[in-house]
């Protein structure tokens, strides 16, 4: 699949009628919204960023995740690519200290040094090429004030798995990395003090801007 039938695949693929629908799509199968949430959002938060004030989640949605986080930062930022999400998110939220954006799939709207805290939670196993990866990792080193940190969620498979709907009606798995991998598009993109840690299917990654 070419990056821009990917990108084109994913505004629809995660195109959602109403909010209710939007909260529930395609995350957790066997479990509910608030048990979702909660198991995600340690992997989120740990002690390091409660002295941030600026976060940035890619691949936001409505802003599912990003509710409970206005409560622990002054500025809580998101961007998606689908509209449908973007334009649903105006009804969901209602947090003054929350904006959503809709972006292109490949870089970030802001400008550099901004932010204290960029992540990203099952999302990137979504892109369909390295490209649109390394791209995300090397925005989010620009957008990143220093000493900033990075922490986003990858599959960790090698290859391309790629999307059969006769079989996989409930989401669409695009690139697989490694740890060797990870590190060395962290490391090309300036990040320091990178951390890898293998979750079973997953790899969470760390990393600060220096």
């Amino acid at each position: 699949m070419s990056e821009e039938r990917n990108l084109e695949y994913l505004k629809v693929f995660w195109k959602s009628p109403d909010i209710e629908d939007a909260k529930h799509n395609k995350i957790i199968v066997g479990m509910n919204w608030d048990e979702s949430i909660n198991s995600h959002l340690p992997k989120i938060l740990d002690s390091e960023i409660n002295k941030f004030d600026r976060v940035l989640e890619i691949g936001c949605g409505i802003g599912r995740i990003l509710k409970p986080l206005s409560f622990k930062f002054k500025e809580v930022y998101g961007v998606d690519i689908s509209d449908s999400m973007v334009e649903l998110s105006k009804d969901y939220i209602k947090e003054d200290n929350i904006e959503i954006i809709q972006n292109d799939g490949y870089s970030l709207p802001f400008d550099g040094d901004y932010f204290d805290y960029v992540f990203s939670l099952l999302v990137f196993q979504h892109l369909g090429s390295r490209e649109m990866m390394e791209n995300y990792v090397r925005e989010s080193n620009r957008v990143l004030s220093s000493g900033g940190l990075f922490k986003f969620q990858a599959h960790r498979v090698s290859g391309l798995y790629t999307y059969n709907p006769k079989v996989d009606n409930y989401g669409f798995f695009g690139i697989g990395v490694d740890e060797s991998y990870i590190n060395a598009i962290l490391n090309i993109a300036g990040f320091t003090n990178i951390d890898i840690r293998g979750d079973g299917k997953w790899l969470w990654s760390k990393a600060q801007k220096a």
